[in-house]
C-alpha cells in the first residue's frame, strides 16, 4: 500500500508541474509570486534606457552598489506567456553599472506596445539582499511622441496629431471584429491588447522582425500580430486601414481564446478565421484561389500548417484558408467554432481536434469544400449567437496582404494525455528498480 501511495503522489507531482496554465490556472500567480513581497528601501535607483528597436538598457545607480558582490535584473515580457527572463552581473566595486536587454531581430525579438515589468536585486557575502519594487516599462519607438486612445481592453498608439482620424478609424474596426468574433468564440478577454499605428510604411518596415528579402521585396506586409506580447503593428497610411486592423485584431482575439495551444493552430485555420472575421474585407483572394483550383496547384490542408512559396501561392493559401473556414460556418454553424477551440486544448493532434468537432477527418474536409466550389464561393450572412461576451463590453509586382500574424516559435504546450504518456515509462522503470 505504501508504495502504491508513494507512485500515486510522484505522479501526481510531477503532473501537476507539467500541467498547462488553462488547467492549473496558477501560473500567472507563481510569476508575479516572485516580483512580489514585502517593500524594501533598497537605495537602488533603476533607470530604463530606451534602445527601440534593439532592446533596453537598465541603468542602476547606488552608492551602496560597492557593497554588494551581484546584482540582478529580472524581467517580464507581459502578456499571454508572460515570458520571465533575467540578467546577473557581477559587481566590481563601482558605484553604477548598465545590464542589456536585447530585442534582436530573431529569437529574442521584442515588438513595440509590449509591457515589460522589471525589479532588481543585490547581494553580498556580507550584506543582506535587497530588492527594489517591480515597476512597468512600454516599449515604444522613442523617435515619436505617443499619443492613445483607449476602451475596456483595447490600447491604441499613434504618433501625430494627424493620424487621430485613423486611431478612431482603428478602434472601430477593433470594437466591431470583437462584437463579431467573441459571441462565436465564446470568449471573453480579460486583459488589455495594444494596437501600435505606424503613418509611414517606411518606419514601420524596419522595425519588424526578419523577413526574407525575397518576402519583403514581394509582400508588403500591412499588419503583424505579436500573440504573446498581445500587441500589433498596424501601417496606419494605407486605405485599407480598416481591414488590415480587423484582421490583425482577429488574430489576438483567436490566439486569446485558444490560449497557450494557439501554437497549435495550422496557418490555413489562423488566416482563414482572422479573414472569416475581416470586418472591412478588402482584399481578392477569390482570383488567385480560383486559378490555384483550376491548374490543380492549390495545395490541400494538410500542407498549410505553413505557408510558403510564390506571393501567387501564398495568396492563394489565403484565399483557401477563408474558403474553408466559410464552408465549414455554412455546413456545421459558428457555434462550431467555440467546440474546435476546445478541442484544440484537449486532443493530441490536430486531426483529432477535427474530428471530434466535425466528424470529418482533414482530408473528409478537403473534399466536402471541393465539391462545394464555386457554389458556396461567398460568405454566408451570419448573425453571431448572443451570449454573455456582449455584456463585456507582399507585392509581387503590386499584390498586397493586410495581415500577417507572426507565427511563435515556442513549441505548443504538452497536455495532460501527452504527460501521461511520457511519464509512464519512466514509472514502470521506477518500479522495476525497487
Amino acid at each position: 500500500m505504501n508504495y502504491l501511495k508513494n507512485l500515486f503522489l510522484f505522479a501526481f507531482c510531477m503532473c501537476t508541474l507539467a500541467v498547462p496554465a488553462e488547467l492549473s490556472g496558477n501560473s500567472a500567480k507563481v510569476l508575479n509570486s516572485a516580483a512580489t513581497g514585502p517593500s524594501q528601501d533598497s537605495g537602488i535607483q533603476v533607470q530604463v534606457i530606451n534602445k527601440f528597436p534593439q532592446g533596453i538598457v537598465f541603468e542602476i545607480n547606488s552608492p551602496r552598489l560597492a557593497l554588494f558582490t551581484d546584482v540582478k535584473v529580472t524581467y517580464q515580457v507581459k502578456g499571454q506567456g508572460n515570458k520571465t527572463g533575467y540578467r546577473t552581473q557581477q559587481v566590481a566595486g563601482v558605484d553604477s553599472l548598465t545590464i542589456t536587454v536585447d530585442s534582436q531581430r530573431a529569437g529574442t525579438y521584442i515588438p513595440p506596445g509590449t509591457t515589460i515589468s522589471y525589479y532588481v536585486e543585490a547581494w553580498g557575502e556580507n550584506t543582506a539582499k535587497v530588492k527594489t519594487e517591480q515597476k512597468d516599462f512600454l516599449y515604444l519607438d522613442p523617435n515619436f511622441e505617443w499619443r492613445n486612445i483607449t476602451s475596456d481592453w483595447l490600447t491604441i498608439y499613434y504618433h501625430d496629431q494627424t493620424s487621430t482620424k485613423n486611431a478612431d478609424s482603428a478602434l472601430l474596426a477593433a470594437q466591431e471584429t470583437a462584437d463579431f468574433a467573441l459571441p462565436i468564440f465564446n470568449h471573453t478577454p480579460q486583459e488589455q491588447f495594444h494596437l501600435v499605428l505606424y503613418t509611414s510604411y517606411r518606419d514601420m518596415e524596419k522595425i519588424l522582425p526578419f523577413r526574407s528579402s525575397a518576402t519583403a521585396e514581394n509582400l508588403m506586409t500591412q499588419g503583424m500580430a505579436f500573440t504573446e506580447e498581445r500587441t500589433a503593428v498596424i501601417y496606419a497610411g494605407s486605405r485599407s486601414l480598416m481591414s488590415t486592423t480587423s484582421h490583425e485584431f482577429m488574430h489576438l482575439l483567436l490566439h486569446d481564446a485558444v490560449g497557450r495551444f494557439h501554437t497549435r493552430l495550422p496557418a490555413w485555420l489562423d488566416e482563414g478565421l482572422a479573414e472569416f472575421g475581416n470586418q472591412y474585407a478588402a482584399n481578392d483572394y477569390a482570383n488567385p484561389l480560383q486559378r490555384a483550383v483550376e491548374s490543380g496547384t492549390d495545395k490541400h490542408i494538410k500542407f498549410l500548417n505553413t505557408f510558403s512559396g510564390t506571393p501567387e501561392e501564398i495568396i492563394a493559401a489565403y484565399g483557401k484558408g477563408n474558403a474553408i473556414v466559410i464552408y465549414l460556418a455554412s455546413e456545421f454553424g459558428v457555434n462550431s467554432f467555440a467546440d474546435l477551440i476546445s478541442n484544440f486544448r484537449t486532443s493530441l493532434s490536430n486531426e483529432q481536434a477535427f474530428q471530434r468537432t466535425y466528424g470529418m477527418t482533414l482530408d473528409e474536409i478537403e473534399l466536402g469544400w471541393k465539391e462545394s466550389f464555386g457554389t458556396e464561393s461567398k460568405k454566408p450572412i451570419i448573425t453571431p449567437p448572443t451570449s454573455q461576451t456582449e455584456d463585456k463590453t507582399e507585392r509581387s509586382m503590386t499584390t498586397t496582404v493586410s495581415g500577417s500574424c507572426l507565427p511563435s516559435k515556442e513549441p505548443p504546450p504538452a497536455d495532460l494525455a501527452t504527460i501521461f504518456v511520457f511519464l509512464a515509462p519512466l514509472l514502470i522503470l521506477w518500479r522495476n528498480t525497487i
